[in-house]
């Protein structure tokens, strides 16, 4: 199933509780079909934080997120986020492809119920490639590699090009570390 946003409302700011995105995770954990749909819906939702991000920016005098340094733009998306009760975020460079955005109190993530044993965080796996990849101009793909809800301390999510993060999740496949084989992309 694919979703797209369909009008200028998409980007309009709708505030939900913690408990739905945790609720459909949830319902999500023995069904992939369904956690594949919540990838697409955080793509399209991801699509629409890049309006409200670049708009968040142009209220405090910044430049579009293209336009930000290195040094501003992880500080400046991390304030945005926290700001709308995500959680706390960093972002880090891993070699020369690969992206690491991690979070100790990621809202998507449900601790309340027992560990998964895989990463979980559907929606915001696809949001971030939404996000990011209309930030950067070019698709970007996010593969989630620690969750909170699958018993570790973060969420991290690996963001990069297709190709890059496929390389990397066939090294992982062959039982390679996922910070071994991000640093190798």
């Amino acid at each position: 199933m694919s979703i797209t946003a369909l009008s200028p409302m998409s980007a309009a700011r709708l505030p939900l509780s913690a408990a739905f995105l945790q609720a459909l995770h949830g319902a999500a954990r023995h069904d992939a079909a369904l956690a594949e749909t919540m990838r697409d819906a955080g793509y399209a939702a991801g699509q629409a934080l890049h309006v409200q991000f670049t708009e968040w920016l142009a209220q405090r005098h910044e430049a579009p997120p293209a336009q930000l340094g290195d040094q501003r733009f992880p500080t400046l998306l991390a304030e945005f986020l926290a700001a709308d009760g995500w959680g706390t975020l960093t972002i880090e460079s891993i070699g020369e492809s690969v992206l690491s955005l991690s979070s100790p109190d990621w809202i998507e993530a449900p601790v309340h119920l027992e560990p998964s044993g895989q990463p979980s965080c559907h929606v915001s796996t696809g949001l971030w490639a939404g996000l990011l990849g209309e930030i950067a101009g070019a698709p970007l793909a996010a593969l989630e590699v620690e969750c909170r809800a699958a018993g570790a301390e973060q969420c991290r999510w690996l963001i990069a090009s297709p190709d890059v993060l496929a390389y990397v999740y066939e090294a992982m496949e062959r039982g390679t570390d996922w910070d071994r084989a991000a640093a190798s992309a």
